[in-house]
């Protein structure tokens, strides 16, 4: 088992609106003294992001990124810490992250651009939901400030989540919209009085992680039951929460 840091490169046109996109994947294990520094193979997705970049000038700067830490890899000098705290505004680094990992160091490095770049694979070759949830449980559990989601309630039972990071718990609630079961109602309301509990006992928010929009008069209802005393997000941004909060624990 080995110890990996490793720190997410975002491009932000506007430090206002706090609109990003990933542009690399910067992965450092200092016991064996190598990195990676993976960078964005779909530029479309920046142009389409940001019509006024100039890509042939952002790819010569990604380049001399890499030869830049490279060197310093090789002198024994890279300190990432200190390498990401110089990038701010338009072109930064998220906060440093460690995590121990079992498998080889490539492997870890390719996990982290299935996750954060996934547009640069094929549509039939991107990683599911499923693999993506895993990964990041993967990245939380390596750190005390993130729980597994188990809480006692008010009245001896269990309110198990599926992982909470600091101030919000998240529970994935996907259903087949085809096809709404009878007691997905009760279901709901159960749910609903979990949130209330946890906030009351705990002060932790519930966020329900959904597959569906209130788009019929089903799934409006179940919708509106879980609104409740929680918020309800789509998958890509209860994560973005998920690592935000995250972030904000480690500063």
């Amino acid at each position: 088992m080995s110890k990996v840091y490793f720190s997410i490169f975002y491009h932000y046109p506007s430090i206002i609106a706090k609109e990003c996109i990933v542009l690399g994947v910067l992965a450092y294990n200092p016991d064996d003294n190598i990195f990676d520094f993976r960078t964005i193979k779909n530029t479309s997705r920046i142009t389409a992001f940001n019509d006024e970049i100039d890509i042939a000038f952002l790819k010569r700067y990604l380049n001399a990124m890499k030869k830049s830490i490279e060197r310093l890899v090789k002198r024994n000098m890279f300190d990432i810490h200190e390498f990401t705290r110089h990038y701010v505004n338009e072109l930064q680094f998220d906060t440093v992250k460690s995590i121990s990992i079992e498998e080889s160091f490539e492997d870890f490095v390719e996990s982290c651009v299935r996750r954060y770049m996934p547009f640069d694979y094929n549509k039939k070759d991107r990683p599911q939901k499923n693999e993506q949830i895993k990964f990041l449980k993967k990245i939380y559990s390596s750190s005390n400030k993130v729980k597994n989601g188990h809480f006692d309630g008010g009245y001896n039972e269990k309110l198990n989540y599926d992982f909470s990071v600091g101030n919000y718990a998240f529970k994935f609630i996907y259903l087949n919209k085809r096809k709404i079961y009878g007691n997905i109602f009760q279901v709901a309301k159960s749910w609903d009085f979990s949130a209330r509990e946890l906030l009351d006992l705990y002060g932790i928010k519930t966020i329900f992680v959904v597959n569906f929009d209130g788009d019929n008069d089903q799934l409006a209802g179940i919708y509106n039951i879980l609104s409740k005393n929680a918020d309800v997000l789509k998958y890509e941004d209860a994560l973005a929460l998920a690592e935000k909060e995250f972030n904000n624990l480690l500063e």
